[in-house]
């Protein structure tokens, strides 16, 4: 390495295998069915990588899919073809285009926590080819947006939903290339982290929209085009959304019967639980157990 770049010990590579890290592999058969009908980029792979002790990634042939990496925390580097080498530091986002040798690391001394994702597709931004710095404005927003596409992910069997992931993906890049670092961000990121934060809190039980709209003193018809312009759904949608991607992980980590998990979270109908479960995921509550 030249001078003022990380050092790297290369016996210690690792690429993957991080304590609570997340992962989402999603379809090539509807990335390439939504490419043949859209222009707007198409998601492949999610993953959180925190405290990323030894993470490496070296492709002497690129990628077919663009790849942005988001640091939360901590340092890295990366190196794109024959461009000069990026340090990546907290808040910070990159994006390596398709098709480009590359490779990235985090640094040695203080590993970088990482949320990435894998596309195809093309997106257009002015500074598209440049280390994108996140203020606190957008901060919040964007990992909400990245916790919507884990949640989304769970639920992507066919076209329709694959859509909504899609759209939610372009509203991510929207955000980090395109959204402003202004006050008005400011204050719409700390409604959508309460309003959020609430429902997170309130998952045991039925919420409805006033309720929400009380607790973050806001009017309806602005919450509800708050959650559309950054999730893409409504307040409400979005906490079912987070109830099922509950009981998701319930059902893969615990060995609680469908009705006891439906009653933890509100649903004291096990019939319109099933129906929200299979609206959500595609799949049965029965079907998703015997598919994990």
């Amino acid at each position: 390495m030249k001078d003022g770049q990380y050092s790297f010990d290369m016996t210690s590579k690792k690429s993957d295998g991080f304590s609570g890290q997340r992962y989402a592999l999603l379809s090539t058969d509807l990335a390439q069915q939504f490419l043949t009908i859209n222009q707007q980029p198409a998601p492949l792979e999610l993953g959180f990588y925190p405290h990323a002790t030894h993470h490496y990634r070296e492709r002497p042939q690129g990628n077919s899919a663009s790849i942005l990496i988001y640091c939360l925390s901590g340092q890295g580097q990366i190196e794109v073809a024959q461009q000069t080498p990026i340090r990546l530091n907290a808040h910070q986002a990159y994006l390596i285009p398709a098709k480009q040798a590359h490779r990235y690391f985090a640094n040695a001394n203080d590993p970088w926590t990482i949320l990435w994702a894998h596309f195809w597709g093309h997106y257009q931004a002015d500074n598209l080819t440049q280390r994108v710095s996140i203020g606190n404005e957008r901060e919040n927003i964007i990992q909400a947006t990245f916790t919507n596409l884990f949640s989304l992910s769970n639920f992507t069997q066919e076209l329709a939903t694959y859509q909504t992931m899609a759209s939610t993906l372009l509203s991510l890049l929207d955000q980090i290339y395109c959204l402003p670092d202004r006050q008005t961000a400011t204050a719409d990121n700390e409604l959508l982290q309460t309003a959020i934060s609430f429902m997170q809190q309130q998952i045991t039980r039925t919420l409805t929209l006033t309720e929400i709209c009380e607790f973050t003193q806001s009017s309806r018809s602005y919450l509800n085009a708050l959650f559309q312009r950054y999730t893409q759904t409504s307040p409400l949608a979005y906490f079912a959304s987070l109830k099922i991607e509950r009981a998701c992980r319930d059902m893969r980590l615990t060995t609680l019967k469908d009705y006891e998990i439906a009653t933890s979270l509100g649903y004291h109908d096990p019939y319109y639980f099933s129906r929200q479960f299979k609206k959500y995921t595609g799949y049965s509550p029965r079907a998703y157990r015997q598919q994990q």
